[in-house]
């Protein structure tokens, strides 16, 4: 609509409202775009396919590594995956990325070491069995699930489809990298090598948890509009209150 102010034609349609992903590439949609990257890296680029595929590879030095394939890799797998839907709800999101991460990155460094320092460069079987434990209960606990479940409750409606389009593509893209690159990374610096450069990669998923990514336990759309600074209108204030008193901002 067009309005006259003396001689001055003055246009009053509204401005029309960024959404989709020319909202999610704009300064304000900076922290969502971070957490669409930072979601599939502390899944995928922390190392978890290259212990799954490659298991008997790693268990190399094991008197049976089929075997101890299958029980650490399958039956505990299973038995970490259902430990962690039972905590889910009761510690919340962030907790368990945080712990799960500190328990990752744990395990890949003991590898590395184990790796790095032993004489034959085979690791130690037992080091090496430890670790992988450890490492699953991590990985079970935190990012495994927790990718799928933070990722369809972390973004605003605004972005919301074009998020999670775009944070799948990139949890496939590093999927992809990881299970390829693994054996060609092992051939050129060698297991220990590999293994702490998933654990330094785990660090860096810790760090972005800790800084960017919002506890997604029990919040509403409204408070994460007003955490990437979204919603700066009158109910603004309102939802900030709200989301403090629950813990979530």
């Amino acid at each position: 609509k067009i309005a006259r102010s003396g001689n001055v034609e003055v246009d009053r349609a509204p401005a029309k409202k960024a959404n989709g992903y020319r909202l999610l590439c704009s300064s304000k949609g900076t922290k969502w775009l971070i957490i669409c990257i930072g979601l599939p890296l502390c899944q995928q680029l922390t190392g978890i396919n290259a212990i799954m595929f490659y298991g008997p590879q790693i268990f190399k030095s094991s008197p049976k590594p089929l075997v101890t394939t299958f029980l650490v890799n399958g039956l505990y797998n299973t038995f970490a995956v259902v430990i962690s839907i039972s905590l889910i709800e009761r510690l919340g999101r962030r907790v368990l990325m945080l712990g799960g991460l500190t328990a990752m990155a744990c395990a890949c460094i003991m590898m590395g070491l184990s790796y790095q320092l032993s004489a034959d460069g085979q690791g130690s079987p037992t080091i090496s069995t430890v670790s992988i434990i450890l490492y699953l209960s991590g990985f079970e606990a935190g990012p495994g699930p927790l990718f799928f479940l933070m990722a369809s409750e972390a973004f605003p409606a605004d972005v919301r489809s074009e998020a999670l389009s775009l944070s799948n593509f990139l949890c496939n893209v590093m999927n992809i990298f990881t299970s390829a690159m693994f054996p060609v990374l092992n051939v050129a610096f060698g297991t220990g090598f590999v293994f702490m450069f998933y654990g330094a990669v785990c660090v860096v998923g810790f760090l972005f948890v800790y800084y960017m990514l919002p506890e997604t336990k029990g919040t509403e759309k409204e408070d994460l509009r007003v955490y990437v600074n979204l919603d700066t209108g009158a109910g603004a204030a309102e939802s900030i209150k709200k989301a403090a008193s629950r813990g979530n901002l």
